[in-house]
C-alpha cells in the first residue's frame, strides 16, 4: 500500500544522487509504499522533453518510474489544510483554496 508520495524535486534529487539520506529512505522503505502522482510524472516528462538531452532523460525517467506505482489526481480527493475540500479559484477560506 502506498503511504508516501515522492515530489518532483525529490525525484530529481534521487536520479541525480544529490541526497544520500533520501536515497537511503527510499531503499529502506517497504516495497510498494512509495508512489508518484500523475502530476509529478507530468512535470518530469515535461522537463525531459524541454531538456537538451531529451532521449537520455526520457529513458532515465522511464527506468526510474518503473519502480513506483502511479497515483492519479482527483479533485474529490483534494483535502485542504483543515480537512475540508479544496476550492479552486481562490474563493472562500484561503487555507483551502488552490
Amino acid at each position: 500500500m502506498i503511504t508516501h508520495l515522492i515530489d518532483t524535486n525529490a525525484v530529481i534529487a534521487l536520479i541525480g544522487r544529490k541526497s544520500e539520506t533520501l536515497l537511503k529512505r527510499v531503499i529502506d522503505s517497504d516495497e510498494g509504499s512509495m508512489g508518484l502522482s500523475t502530476v509529478v510524472m507530468h512535470e518530469l516528462h515535461y522537463g525531459a522533453y524541454k531538456s537538451a538531452k531529451t532521449s537520455y532523460n526520457l529513458e532515465t525517467l522511464r527506468l526510474f518510474v518503473a519502480d513506483f506505482s502511479g497515483v492519479g489526481f482527483e479533485q474529490e480527493g483534494c483535502v485542504g489544510r483543515w480537512g475540508g475540500p479544496c476550492r479552486i479559484g481562490g474563493e472562500g477560506n484561503s487555507d483551502r483554496s488552490l
